[in-house]
């Protein structure tokens, strides 16, 4: 399956009632944990808000540039981002009829694999209780233990978020352990 057959997907499953996939770090963690649960074959790094893919990224900005799917960027204040918000800028994909028309012949042209991904999509959407924040901070702790390559205990993973500057509270940890074990994930 190409990576923009499994972006286009993910939006689909992921999109609201209004047809709208509120967030870039949404996407990105949703389809980490994708790659991590289904063995998708996708490339991920550390960066700022925890796993991070470029091809992600530029299977995004192919899909807008062919006239897909469309961006919209809603802006915030520093104060309300960092109160109300994860991010100060929310970025909105929204579905055209061309888009939309791309994903279902994706449905069929890969219906088992579809089918695995809209399963999976649910299963992290209720383990994470859509939070994006927890999330992200799960991908984090998850991303130190594929790095490491060995079990960690939390803590141990704790200071290994602080040398990569993800500020993880004790709190976090134990939540995004809690929703890692619902998806079958083990810290």
């Amino acid at each position: 399956m190409r990576i923009d057959e499994i972006v286009i997907l993910t939006l689909k499953y992921l999109s609201n009632e209004k047809g709208e996939v509120e967030g870039r770090t949404l996407l990105q963690k949703m389809i980490y944990f994708l790659n991590e649960k289904l063995d998708l074959g996708i490339p991920f790094v550390p960066y700022y808000y925890g796993p991070y893919s470029e091809k992600i990224t530029n299977a995004l900005e192919d899909l807008k540039n062919v006239g897909m799917i469309e961006e919209k960027i809603e802006t915030y204040s520093q104060k309300m981002s960092r109160t109300v918000f994860f991010e100060p800028r929310l970025y909105k994909y929204i579905f055209n009829d061309f888009g939309l028309e791309f994903a279902e012949l994706t449905e069929k042209k890969h219906k088992q694999k579809a089918d695995e991904i809209k399963k999976t999509i649910d299963e992290i959407k209720s383990a994470f209780h859509n939070d994006v924040k927890l999330l992200s901070v799960a991908g984090k702790m998850l991303t130190i233990l594929r790095l490491k390559n060995k079990p960690m205990r939390p803590q141990n993973i704790l200071k290994e978020a602080k040398a990569l500057n993800w500020n993880i509270s004790k709190k976090e940890a134990k939540e995004a352990i809690n929703s890692l074990k619902e998806i079958n994930k083990e810290v």
